[in-house]
């Protein structure tokens, strides 16, 4: 039986600008996994969570590490799709470690076609789901949140 490590289950890499990028799918099964195995036990005993989180593991024949039973459980504790993407990106930009294993997308080198990209025209978007991780609960950045982040754009300056 081979181990494959969380990381690489997840295809956790950086675009090229940066950002982690998990793989979607995969980490929807992970949470359909565990809901089938968990089935309607209570999702507020972290002891028993943790119980299912291992089993998780050996089902999935992953390496079992710390990076891994902490990104796995904070991925099954979440309600949504989207948040425990949030929170597995989060924790692998806070594990050092993990994070210098991460290999970097190669940007695309510029050509005169890709100049002409660059000039066409974008479809607008009228609506932006932002999900904000607050980790300092300092009075500044509440103010900046609530006074910069949170205004109301003036529609009249909008093109």
């Amino acid at each position: 039986m081979t181990s494959i490590s969380l990381r690489e289950y997840l295809s956790i890499k950086r675009d090229a600008d940066g950002l982690i990028v998990v793989d979607r799918q995969r980490l929807i099964d992970i949470r359909e996994k565990f809901n089938e195995i968990y089935e309607d036990r209570d999702r507020l005993d972290d002891d028993l969570r943790e119980e299912y989180v291992q089993k998780l593991i050996e089902q999935l024949e992953l390496v079992e590490d710390e990076f891994c039973r902490v990104c796995l459980n904070r991925c099954v504790s979440e309600s949504s799709d989207e948040s425990a993407e949030f929170n597995v990106r989060d924790e692998v930009e806070n594990n050092g470690t993990i994070l210098n294993l991460i290999p970097t997308t190669d940007r695309i080198q510029s050509s005169p076609s890709s100049n002409s990209i660059i000039s066409q025209q974008y479809e607008q978007i009228d609506k932006i789901i932002c999900i904000i991780h607050q980790k300092s609960i300092k009075v500044e950045v509440n103010n900046f949140l609530k006074e910069f982040l949170f205004q109301q754009i003036d529609q009249s300056l909008v093109m």
